[in-house]
């Protein structure tokens, strides 16, 4: 379908403006080959001539870097068999130049040029491309000497092992002399704009695909979608020079039948939407020369809309730089979706779900109950916390029986005294006090609360939730209110011992707690920042955090983005968790170290708890149920 004067057009629409094709097709195979021996990628040349060396030009168009470091494989089609002689010559992104014995004669030769070394596990596997191998015949080198020009051999087609493995079209590069004609073609200008459908995602930053260079930018985009649906659709911003506040904003599309889409219902992805906790949120992107962004823009086509061609504007700009304007034309069918197109992820329809409020529903999921807040009191499911005046803990009890399938009336302490927040400065200790709770959300699902504490130079702001399921989170800011030198900042749980009879954690396997521990602070070695304590029937895992912590990684690949050392707890190394036995209790102190204080520094000291159990069992449900945690066919699995 073809735009009319940029006033409306004629149904039924492309998916895409046809595109220059390379002059060597990007495929995919017919058949795979053995991925671990050759890799994922290959060139199918053919050798006319059968003499001792043929020459191979391969206009690759490789994204990977370094290539020239990289060994390449040459087999021969009809035997499998490997050619051992092969001389290489330029190797660069764009192209590589190999001289290489027909070993078999005319025909034939599959010329592997990605082939990789698979380690570690086949659920982790640990993958690195094979190296440059020299091992060339000294004979056939001086006999092809004589042979300057060796005949070419014809390269068919470029192959992927699948589909999933194919470069083509997005990361099939072009050439360092098409970058520099579209950069000469466009000398001026701030950035170049390439509209790209939802199938064809970007996904290079760094590197122009041939696919922009053979088209160049547009300023007209123009697709099919569904009434009901998400549709989504790129914009690709080339920046000719260092772009600031990179935003796109949107006209509502008009319907050539008088129909409207309000612009409301258009979205640039990228320049924001709903965070995490349900807020709306903006994001400023920016973007440095020669780089490339893609802003991601979708529109919520109402289940009620009216088929046919709705036409309207979408605006790019950027401090400093003149806008472009690129038309959207969308086609909207007759048929409907009932979940959004959710069913088809394939075509990008669930990007809406990272502006979803859904998860923060406050419901409550059976077969917890809801919270009840009695006094300083509140009760969840098979559990009941009581807080001091501080904010903090004075007792956690659970109610559950021994056999975890009911409950008791009689508590199962899980404190055997309140806990502590305590500075100790000039051989004097200080325990936050607090001057009481204030409730500030009561929900079924959540409740939250504050308090404030005060001591010599300091004072402690104290941010307490709980959830229906357990779960206790608490911000803790301690400020000095002058001049502070602290021998130590620590947080005291001293737990029943009843009620500390295992533990996990702080390096410590599932076992039987240990009498007395202590532990240091070791975060690019140890993911760890806390630990559960307790029994069968009643217990409190706790985890030290502060405002820099970002989740890790799990213990698999934990190194490659370990914990962040809290700056309050760990103080750069002298925080410490000592546990330890004494009359009635067993104490859990989480040490923060001697430190000092400016008047107005601050320092979060964070906790997280999780009262366990959470629920009771289900012994009917237990064993009428299997669980089978492994990818199997299903007929497989319930045999």
């Amino acid at each position: 379908m073809i735009l009319v004067g940029l006033a409306g057009f004629h149904e039924p629409l492309p998916a895409q403006r046809p595109t220059s094709t390379p002059v060597v097709p990007f495929t995919v195979a017919d058949r795979p080959w053995d991925s671990e021996t050759l890799g994922n990628h290959r060139a199918v040349v053919r050798v006319i001539d059968g003499g001792p060396v043929a020459r191979a030009v391969l206009p690759w168009r490789r994204r990977d870097r370094n290539p020239e470091a990289k060994a390449v494989l040459i087999v021969d089609e009809r035997t499998g068999t490997r050619v051992t002689n092969v001389r290489r010559g330029l190797i660069t992104q764009s192209s590589g130049e190999l001289d290489f014995e027909p070993s078999a004669g005319p025909g034939r030769y599959f010329i592997y040029y990605l082939p990789y070394k698979s380690g570690g596990r086949s659920n982790y596997p640990n993958v690195t491309y094979l190296p440059v191998q020299p091992a060339t015949d000294g004979a056939w080198l001086s006999q092809i000497a004589a042979v300057p020009n060796p005949p070419l051999a014809s390269v068919e087609r470029f192959e992927a092992i699948d589909s999933l493995n194919s470069f083509y079209p997005m990361e099939v590069i072009a050439t360092p002399d098409e970058r520099e004609q579209l950069v000469a073609a466009h000398r001026g200008e701030a950035f170049l704009v390439f509209p790209e459908d939802r199938l064809h995602p970007i996904k290079m930053r760094d590197q122009l695909p041939l696919r922009w260079t053979a088209k160049g930018p547009d300023d007209s985009f123009v697709d099919e979608g569904r009434r009901g649906e998400f549709f989504a659709w790129q914009l690709g911003i080339y920046a000719l020079r260092d772009l600031a506040n990179l935003t796109v904003t949107f006209s509502a599309l008009k319907g050539r039948s008088g129909g409207v889409i309000p612009a409301d219902r258009l979205t640039s992805i990228n320049n924001g939407g709903v965070n995490w906790d349900g807020s709306p949120f903006t994001r400023r992107v920016s973007l440095e020369s020669g780089r490339i962004q893609a802003m991601w823009c979708g529109v919520d086509i109402p289940a009620d809309a009216a088929p046919g061609d709705y036409i309207g504007q979408a605006t790019v700009s950027a401090d400093g730089a003149p806008p472009k304007t690129v038309t959207i034309g969308l086609h909207v069918s007759r048929d409907v979706v009932a979940d959004g197109g959710a069913s088809e992820p394939w075509k990008q329809t669930r990007l809406k779900w990272l502006n979803s409020t859904l998860g923060q529903r406050n419901d409550v999921i059976p077969p917890f109950t809801p919270l009840a807040v009695s006094a300083n009191a509140i009760t969840l499911l098979g559990r009941r916390l009581t807080l001091q005046p501080n904010g903090l803990p004075s007792r956690i009890e659970t109610f559950f029986t021994p056999e975890m399938t009911g409950y008791s009336k009689t508590p199962n302490p899980i404190l055997a005294r309140p806990m502590r927040f305590e500075v100790s400065s000039a051989k004097t200790t200080t325990v936050a006090a607090g001057t009481g709770v204030r409730f500030t959300r009561r929900e079924p699902g959540t409740v939250t609360w504050g308090a404030v504490s005060s001591g010599p130079g300091w004072t402690l702001q104290v941010r307490g939730t709980v959830e229906f399921d357990g779960y206790l989170s608490y911000t803790m800011l301690l400020k000095a209110t002058h001049g502070l030198a602290a021998d130590d900042i620590r947080l005291v749980v001293p737990f029943a011992p009843a009620a500390a009879t295992y533990m996990m954690g702080l390096g410590q396997k599932g076992q039987r707690r240990p009498a007395r521990l202590d532990w240091t602070w070791d975060v690019a070695k140890k993911n760890q920042d806390g630990a559960w304590i307790g029994s069968v029937n009643a217990g409190l895992w706790f985890s030290l955090r502060a405002e820099n912590y970002v989740r890790p990684l799990n213990t698999n690949v934990y190194l490659q983005k370990p914990l962040n050392l809290p700056p309050s707890w760990g103080n750069g190394g002298r925080g410490r968790i000592a546990l330890s036995e004494g009359p009635g209790q067993v104490g859990v102190i989480a040490k923060s170290g001697p430190r000092t204080l400016a008047a107005g520094d601050s320092l979060f000291f964070n906790v997280n708890f999780l009262i366990t159990p959470f629920h009771p069992l289900d012994t009917d449900y237990q064993w009428s149920h299997r669980f089978y945690h492994h990818y199997a066919p299903l007929d497989s699995i319930a045999a």
